[in-house]
């Protein structure tokens, strides 16, 4: 008498990642362009650290390569308000600068001594 376990197929772990990658491979090959980085916005539940590397690790994978010239300017493009106003004039700072110029920012507007609604619309 035959089992029934010699008729049926083992998948493994390995099959079936093989299987997921042979189906998706398409999505390996799609990088984020500039286009795309120079589209991305702060969500409204992330700090400005978390946008920030939130950005920055998109930005690790445009291709071909920003050069670090190109990184806090774009990166600075993104920004709205106060944050735009504030380091447009420091844009070739390098980006941990940024970083810590945004938070201090931020700061300012959580203490009340930055009013961001003068910055809207500018």
């Amino acid at each position: 008498m035959r089992s029934c376990s010699s008729t049926v197929s083992k998948t493994t772990w390995h099959d079936l990642s093989r299987a997921f990658l042979k189906q998706y491979k398409h999505v390996t090959n799609m990088v984020p362009s500039r286009i795309v980085l120079q589209d991305m916005e702060p969500m409204s539940n992330e700090s400005f650290r978390q946008y920030a590397h939130r950005w920055r690790d998109v930005a690790a994978q445009v291709q071909p390569p920003l050069s670090e010239s190109e990184v806090t300017p774009m990166f600075v493009e993104t920004l709205t308000g106060p944050f735009y106003d504030c380091m447009l004039n420091h844009a070739t700072k390098d980006f941990a600068y940024m970083v810590l110029s945004g938070e201090l920012i931020l700061a300012a507007i959580r203490s009340g001594r930055l009013k961001e609604e003068e910055y809207d619309e500018h």
